[in-house]
């Protein structure tokens, strides 16, 4: 079975120690490759790949999204980017797992552009 190459943004306490670490168990393992990560703390980074052989680290997040070899995408960034973040994933044309829930109103319509970025993310 092929694996589904995961990139995780963010590598604070959801990204590495929730997200990385489930990826990480068996069940998933044999689903899931975590192929890169993003976070401003290079130090982060290296956590994580150092677990994964061939996972690339990335200081920004841009970078990652530009790699075409992933195909799921996990934001787990901090509250005040993950709107953005998020949105950006989408119109890059990526599946997105967030962190936190899109509530429709909290961020001025954001379930409206989610919407309108979801079906370039499902091809």
């Amino acid at each position: 079975m092929k694996k589904i190459r995961v990139g995780i943004i963010g590598q604070g306490r959801s990204g590495r120690n929730i997200h990385a670490l489930a990826l990480a168990r068996p069940n998933l393992k044999e689903r899931f490759e975590l192929a890169a990560v993003a976070d401003r703390i290079p130090e982060r980074c290296s956590e994580s790949c150092a677990e994964n052989p061939g996972c690339r680290a990335y200081t920004d997040y841009r970078e990652l999204l530009k790699d075409s070899s992933l195909e799921l995408i996990v934001n787990a960034t901090p509250s005040p980017d993950h709107v953005g973040i998020s949105i950006e994933a989408l119109e890059s044309g990526y599946r997105l797992r967030n962190s936190y829930a899109l509530i429709d109103g909290l961020y001025g319509g954001l379930p409206g552009i989610v919407a309108e970025a979801l079906p370039a993310a499902q091809e």
